[in-house]
């Protein structure tokens, strides 16, 4: 299958700050012993409400809800007992065991409604667990409806038209924060069988997909599939894409290393920025990774060797450290999962 080779149209300037570990579980809590981290947030009548993945042993996530505050010299998360979801229903849970469950959230608002995909690891095709993509909405970012599976149309390329899109692995899905039109735009990251991917010389990527409804998605495209060393195995969407003077702007991440199995493969970041009127419209990516793997919560933990942008938040001028930066630029939150066992916060300011 043919993909579009990308070429930079813009230069934009950019600098990337960590700021280490700001989210980790509670070893007390069996819901979260094994890991907090790949949060999703949104910002609310002044307020930082983040969704964070809550997985209990060996591997059964939640989503769970907590609160974040930053002023001039901090940045801090107070945990509350609240689950936004809890595993409910088939293509969430897998019959007993402590598999699956409810992961990976990502939040949007569009027209005043907030928005949350995210990932249902339970039961498909008789397979469990299985990645399912589902969206659920909130007027209140506290309480949340599910509105159900997202469903494909068949995909348009002929090397491919034979396989059920609705029947394949999904994850790091994220929705533009916008519509265009009257038209939702949307990032996928299907994983097809092995034989399909070395026969058409296909690997794990970004898909476009349009909706009118938010549930019914047509016209998959594909869009990118990593081009540099960092991302040689696959790459997906990270955060959903912030409107800046550049264009949109979202961070996504890589992955590297001899294959899915490798010990040693890595999970870094990339940046990319697209069009403000027509996102398909590639203005800039990375070719080198933003952020990488450093220190010990980075490289050691569920899963070694994970940098995991998922979350993004503006922050206004002077707050969180910006004021180190030119006071003239953007400045940007970033929130990150850490190895898969807890959240890291980094922030990215725009020169």
């Amino acid at each position: 299958m043919k993909i579009t080779n990308y070429k930079n149209k813009i230069s934009p300037q950019y600098s990337v700050t960590k700021y280490g570990r700001i989210l980790e579980p509670n070893l007390n809590d069996v819901e979260e012993e094994a890991g907090v981290f790949n949060p999703a947030s949104l910002e609310i009548e002044g307020k930082l409400y983040i969704y964070y993945r809550s997985v209990q042993k060996p591997n059964y996530s939640r989503i769970k809800f907590a609160t974040g505050e930053f002023t001039q010299s901090e940045f801090s998360i107070e945990k509350s007992d609240k689950t936004i979801l809890q595993p409910q229903t088939d293509f969430e849970k897998c019959d007993g065991d402590l598999k699956g469950g409810v992961e990976d959230p990502r939040t949007v608002t569009i027209d005043g409604t907030h928005y949350m995909i995210y990932v249902g690891r339970g039961t498909s095709n008789n397979i469990c667990p299985t990645s399912r993509v589902a969206i659920a909405s909130s007027s209140d970012g506290l309480k949340w409806t599910r509105l159900g599976r997202l469903i494909f149309e068949p995909f348009q390329q002929p090397e491919i038209s034979d396989i059920d899109p609705n029947l394949l692995d999904n994850k790091d899905v994220i929705l533009f924060p916008a519509k265009f039109g009257n038209t939702y735009v949307s990032l996928q990251r299907f994983t097809f069988p092995s034989d399909v991917m070395d026969k058409n010389n296909l690997k794990t990527g970004m898909w476009w997909a349009f909706s009118k409804d938010l549930i019914n998605w047509y016209n998959l495209t594909p869009f990118y599939f990593g081009k540099n060393d960092w991302e040689n195995l696959k790459v997906g969407a990270g955060t959903p894409p912030v409107l800046t003077k550049y264009g949109w702007m979202m961070l996504y991440h890589g992955l590297s290393g001899k294959s899915d199995h490798d010990p040693n493969r890595t999970y870094k970041a990339g940046l990319m920025f697209l069009s403000k009127t027509d996102p398909t419209k590639v203005l800039y990516i990375s070719k080198k990774s933003i952020m990488e793997p450093q220190g010990n919560d980075e490289k050691f933990g569920q899963v070694n060797n994970v940098v995991f942008p998922s979350a993004i938040f503006k922050l206004p001028s002077g707050f969180l450290y910006s004021h180190q930066s030119d006071s003239t630029g953007e400045n940007f939150g970033i929130l990150y999962g850490m190895s898969d066992s807890k959240t890291g916060l980094a922030t990215i300011h725009l020169n």
